[in-house]
């Protein structure tokens, strides 16, 4: 029965724009299970765009919800292709990955970009 239990649990999050849908964060917490207790580490992701490329609307709905301005954006963030590799170097050391909306949104997201920085694969 041990080798069922699981020992590594990933709770995700995005943020994104809505109209175009674009990734804005990604934040998850990695959670394991070793030496009888729970371990957590988090990550918290911010995508830096080219300003010429896309910008956040901050009169859009989505904008009421997630705050983040184009200004925090350019100041906080990463790369998207750099942000999807280290995302997908967690996904593949964990047994079970949990959320709110994770099929329905976060993953079709960043299949979505990862398909357009080409890093889906399949």
């Amino acid at each position: 029965m041990e080798k069922y239990y699981s020992r590594k649990i990933m709770v995700l999050d995005t943020e994104y724009e809505t109209n175009p849908k674009r990734l804005l964060s990604l934040a998850y917490f990695l959670y394991s299970f070793e030496d009888n207790k729970w371990n957590k580490t988090g990550s918290i992701y911010y995508v830096k765009y080219d300003p010429e490329i896309f910008v956040v609307d901050e009169n859009s709905e989505a904008f009421k919800y997630h705050k983040l301005t184009n200004d925090f954006l350019q100041k906080n963030g990463q790369s998207l292709n750099s942000i999807i590799m280290a995302f997908y170097s967690s996904l593949s050391q964990i047994d079970v990955l949990v959320g709110q909306n994770v099929m329905q949104a976060d993953i079709q997201l960043v299949r979505k970009e990862s398909i357009g920085e080409g890093l889906w694969f399949g």
